[in-house]
């Protein structure tokens, strides 16, 4: 009888250990993996937004846990950031308008200077030159306001079916003097037709803005690849390239990486090239081409026709 009682009594401990025990490390389990779930929604959310992603919010559900509270905490964070950059935008184009104006009215007296007999040919020059810089601002302030307004719906984009080769050889047409100065090689294959619904002339500008980098950064005899295929278009060339770290940067406004500056330009030629690929629902990616950049312009399926 005791050692029945024994038996019994030693089965019920490890019953009523062993599965406490288990249950609880099951409950554990599920509250890691809960926990891990929402850890790693935010981490997704935050990397969006690091990449450059706007209108980015995470889930507030109707409990209020410390989870809801940090989503609701970064909700409002995001939205605070997303207004001050907007505010910054509209400020820094509201300040391009405004000078433009001025600077336009300055570039036409000098305009008539440059064509008044009595100015000596040393203040010719001059002219020329200050003429030349304003020109270059104008520009600037033009692109900027023209950015500012893609991004934001401010300019209507009509598309049309058209197709991509013919839009890249008319670009490259266009580039191509500026290569011929510089002794390069500028090839073009196209290996596919590429047929898209999309604005013509902001493809042109993008297209042309590519190729005129590869030209702008590559040396004297360098060459430079236009590749046409089903997913889009492709500029290889054989310059100076852009470090991995900083490609993700390059296509921001108002960025130069030529700590030189060597090159003239002010920063607004990938950004246009981004902004146009994010209308027509592409995107641009920036690899290397061993020596060299390697820029593709990858249409999504639904643009295709």
């Amino acid at each position: 009888r005791y050692l029945s009682f024994k038996k019994q009594l030693d089965s019920s401990v490890i019953w009523g250990t062993f599965f406490p025990f288990i249950a609880l490390c099951l409950i554990a389990i599920l509250i890691a993996v809960y926990i891990l779930k929402r850890l790693n929604l935010v981490n997704q959310t935050m990397n969006r937004v690091m990449l450059g992603e706007r209108n980015v919010r995470l889930k507030v559900g109707p409990d209020m846990n410390e989870f809801d509270l940090l989503a609701l905490h970064l909700n409002n964070m995001l939205e605070q950031m997303e207004q001050s950059e907007s505010k910054l935008k509209s400020l820094t184009v509201d300040i391009a308008h405004d000078l433009r104006t001025p600077m336009g009215r300055i570039k036409l007296r000098i305009e008539d200077l440059l064509y008044d007999n009595t100015v000596s040919d040393y203040h010719q020059d001059k002219l020329e030159n200050i003429q030349s810089d304003f020109s270059l601002l104008l520009d600037t302030f033009n692109g900027m306001m023209e950015l500012y307004h893609l991004e934001n719906g401010g300019t209507p984009v009509n598309k049309q079916q058209c197709e991509l080769s013919k839009i890249v050889q008319d670009a490259i047409e266009f580039a191509e003097p500026t290569a011929l100065d510089k002794q390069q090689k500028l090839y073009l294959t196209i290996e596919m037709p590429c047929p898209l619904y999309a604005n013509p002339s902001l493809l042109f500008r993008a297209v042309f803005n590519i190729i005129d980098n590869a030209i702008k950064y590559t040396h004297e005899g360098g060459v430079i690849e236009v590749i046409v295929d089903c997913f889009g278009v492709v500029v290889a060339d054989n310059g100076m390239g852009i470090k991995p770290k900083d490609r993700e940067r390059a296509l921001d406004q108002l960025v130069r990486l030529d700590p030189s500056r060597t090159e003239h330009g002010f920063g607004l030629g990938l950004a246009l090239v981004k902004t146009v690929m994010k209308i027509h629902n592409g995107r641009i990616s920036l690899s290397d081409n061993y020596p060299g950049l390697r820029a593709r312009l990858l249409f999504d399926e639904t643009v295709n026709k």
